[in-house]
């Protein structure tokens, strides 16, 4: 195995503002899809690119894919974390409801979670599955098309950060990161058995 170059593109900005849109279907504005275009045409094109399933990643990377003509595959793992009862709401409506809940939650996520929202560990357990089975493609140089909350993590893991840190980590919409993975990196597990991050990429 030869060194993997693996870029992961958040998605842009939706039509549905700022909110808690992590398992909403929500579209990409003309705005947000040409920022995709704008940081993806500044990199050379992938051998592959893997997306999330909902439409603000997937529309765009089947575009992108169909025009480089290239392999796109959807990754159920790689979609945003479940808001469970903030998931379609702006952050001003949930902070008004209920300020102690988001400031705990943007405080210790993984002790806070969203009221009937998806836990912190399941989120990081699947996003950890879906980057260990890319990590270990045949595939030169990947595209991901994803979401913040993957893009957080992964860049996590990678620089080592406490858990205290995920949600400082910037990750605007429409932006480009990239990651390299050595033979040494593909196998190795991101989390350690109790959850926490591991060491490395």
């Amino acid at each position: 195995m030869n060194e993997r170059l693996i870029r992961l593109l958040r998605h842009g900005e939706t039509v549905a503002g700022s909110g808690f849109f992590g398992a909403s279907d929500v579209p990409l504005s003309e705005a947000g899809r040409t920022r995709m275009w704008d940081a993806a045409a500044s990199v050379e094109a992938p051998d592959v690119v893997i997306t999330s399933p909902l439409s603000r990643c997937r529309t765009f990377a089947v575009d992108y894919a169909g025009r480089h003509g290239i392999a796109v595959e959807t990754e159920p793992r790689l979609r945003e974390m479940h808001f469970g009862y903030w998931e379609g709401r702006a952050v001003a409506s949930v902070f008004q409801e209920d300020a102690g809940a988001l400031e705990a939650f943007w405080t210790d996520p993984r002790a806070n979670p969203p009221p009937g929202g998806e836990r912190l560990e399941d989120f990081e357990a699947r996003v950890e599955s879906a980057w260990r089975a890319i990590r270990m493609r045949d595939e030169r140089s990947i595209l991901v098309v994803t979401h913040g909350g993957p893009i957080r993590l992964v860049t996590l893991w990678r620089d080592n950060l406490t858990m205290a840190a995920l949600l400082a980590i910037p990750v605007p919409h429409g932006s480009l990161h990239e990651f390299r993975v050595t033979p040494s990196d593909a196998h190795r597990c991101m989390l350690s058995p109790t959850g926490a991050p591991g060491r490395g990429l």
